[in-house]
């Protein structure tokens, strides 16, 4: 279907120079596989730097456009950067070791991505211990280790039956269970055997 003038105004144009200095009004796109965005197939938008160009801002108009609001704190935020761009690090160190040869345009893509994301880590990871992150999490990890042990003190102290031996090797089970817990999660410290607080005999 034709577009009217109305539609046609509206819509994104090449806008490339021509020879004769006017503005070329072709579709943005026209021609190519990145239709409304970037060059006409006449004014290079079928190079890759060009094809590159359009992904890039097709992709930064759609997260202004429908990336939605959120609720989230500054910590929460800082937190998912940090586990975000570890994710992106481990990847891209396995496709780099995958590499077959380090020559390619894609083997140096893949390398810069590399290095620049490592360095958005140790960015992402210092501003997390500025603002106390990790501090906090073990503070809270601490709390938690010690109203679980609280509580379970107080129900040790309504069962009864259980020797004192039994009891002590019950504590050295908890404490055993919660060790491998911490050692699934980083944020909980893992407890010390010998000198957590023992369950009530």
């Amino acid at each position: 279907m034709a577009m009217t003038s109305a539609e046609r105004s509206a819509y994104p144009l090449c806008g490339a120079k021509k020879k004769n200095g006017d503005e070329c009004r072709a579709f943005a796109g026209q021609g190519t596989d990145h239709h409304g965005v970037g060059r006409c197939k006449y004014h290079g938008g079928s190079t890759p730097s060009h094809q590159t160009a359009a992904a890039k801002a097709e992709a930064e108009r759609k997260m202004v456009t429908l990336g939605a609001p959120l609720d989230v704190t500054p910590a929460a935020a800082l937190k998912g950067v940090l586990r975000a761009t570890a994710g992106h690090v481990a990847w891209l160190a396995a496709e780099v070791a995958n590499l077959s040869s380090l020559d390619t345009p894609d083997a140096a893509h893949l390398t810069r991505l590399y290095a620049e994301e490592r360095d958005r880590l140790a960015r992402t990871a210092a501003a997390c211990l500025s603002a106390g992150i990790g501090k906090v999490e073990v503070e809270m990890a601490e709390a938690q280790a010690d109203a679980l042990t609280k509580a379970i003190n107080a129900a040790m102290s309504h069962v009864g039956g259980l020797s004192g031996e039994q009891k002590r090797q019950f504590g050295q089970a908890l404490r055993q269970e919660l060790g491998h817990l911490s050692a699934g999660d980083p944020a909980l410290p893992a407890p010390d055997a010998g000198s957590a607080e023992p369950v009530a005999a």
